[in-house]
């Protein structure tokens, strides 16, 4: 596909897909089925450009290399993302540095956990026809890191990308995350044998559901000035109720489409981006086996004042003959009509963003920024 520069084009929907990354246990292993990682982060850029969603929101982007590998090769988008420069972070760039020269390429696996730069694991892709940056990054570093263990490593939280649509200048916010998968009790069995392998499917977290409370109070203040957008792996099956959405005055683009997707395709109002019936790395997976699992925990949202209207929302990257994460994507289409801030720019500035901004300062890609091909 090739990048057509930065001419506006008309705009009358906003397509915004989600997708975990997956950062799976190193390869080969028996759980990816030969795919080993650089393969596998290749056929999920062809993917992602084959669909051309507007905004692209990435979970468990863990290492550099595999940032720099949907840069270089996504020229039509532009990348939003916070790095980090711990020492950590220094001995996984040696590392992969000593790695390249034994010809491994960037790698999707969790050997970048621990060691990859990328905050968060969040990244944000934004097509430069659509939409255009309107300023740096910003993020938020939950509240409440108990309940996982290597959130100690890797605190979770917020990534957000501060746009403006090309079509009608108006402000965008997008909110990427990716919220706690196990609780503590259930990790805590595993550490001391109560039991041998962890849920498929995540139960109900109380850390989980003030991380989800605190991305949506965020979202809520943000939607005062700009339209806002939120997409991620939640981690939280829809039965269990930890969403706060509607008490924020958020759509999930899931639950309104659905009456019109059930009358087309039957089933159940949601969409199971994570199958075990389907996806052979959910039902023989790393430490939970789920052949039976199936339940959605990638959703996307809008403020229910941003003028975004879900019309359409369906399952992406999950049709290829080798799956390409344990999670399928999530692809939604939203019409998009007028947007009245019911704030000033001014107000909204210095009571949101200036104070939410991350203890870090943002990384702001720049013309001729190195480029190498090292990632944990």
């Amino acid at each position: 596909m090739a990048y057509l520069g930065n001419t506006a084009r008309n705009l009358s929907s906003l397509r915004v897909l989600t997708f975990n990354a997956f950062a799976g246990p190193p390869t080969p292993t028996k759980v990816d089925r030969g795919l080993e990682g650089s393969k596998r982060l290749s056929l999920q850029v062809d993917k992602i450009r084959e669909l051309a969603p507007d905004v692209v929101c990435l979970q468990e982007v863990q290492s550099d290399g595999v940032r720099k590998h949907f840069e270089a090769n996504m020229p039509e988008y532009a990348a939003t993302y916070v790095l980090n420069d711990e020492l950590r972070c220094r001995i996984g760039k040696l590392m992969r540095k000593a790695l390249d020269s034994a010809g491994a390429g960037p790698q999707t696996t969790i050997s970048g956990f621990l060691l990859g730069p990328v905050q968060a694991g969040l990244m944000i892709l934004h097509r430069r026809d659509t939409l255009v940056a309107d300023g740096p990054a910003s993020a938020i570093t939950f509240d409440d890191q108990s309940g996982d263990l290597l959130n100690a490593f890797r605190p979770r939280g917020v990534l957000c990308a501060h746009l403006r649509l090309r079509a009608d200048n108006s402000r965008i916010v997008v909110a990427n995350t990716h919220a706690n998968s196990e609780s503590a009790s259930q990790l805590g069995g595993m550490i001391f044998g109560a039991y041998s392998t962890l849920p498929s499917v995540p139960l109900s977290s109380t850390p989980r559901r003030n991380q989800l409370n605190q991305l949506f109070v965020h979202a809520s203040r943000l939607s005062l000035h700009s339209r806002v957008v939120v997409c991620g792996d939640l981690n939280s099956a829809p039965e269990l109720g930890e969403i706060p959405a509607n008490e924020h005055r958020f759509i999930d683009a899931t639950a309104a489409t659905a009456a019109n997707r059930q009358r087309q395709l039957g089933g159940t109002p949601w969409l199971h981006s994570w199958d075990g019936t389907r996806n052979p790395l959910v039902a023989a997976g790393w430490l939970s086996e789920g052949h039976d699992a199936r339940t959605q925990l990638d959703y996307i949202f809008a403020a229910q004042d941003s003028g975004l209207e879900p019309e359409e929302v369906s399952l992406a990257l999950d049709d290829g003959p080798i799956p390409l994460s344990d999670h399928f994507g999530v692809l939604a289409r939203f019409g998009v009509h007028q947007f009245r801030p019911q704030q000033s720019d001014h107000v909204a500035t210095t009571s949101v963003e200036r104070r939410q901004m991350p203890k870090l300062p943002p990384h702001t890609v720049l013309p001729g920024e190195e480029s190498v091909v090292w990632g944990i």
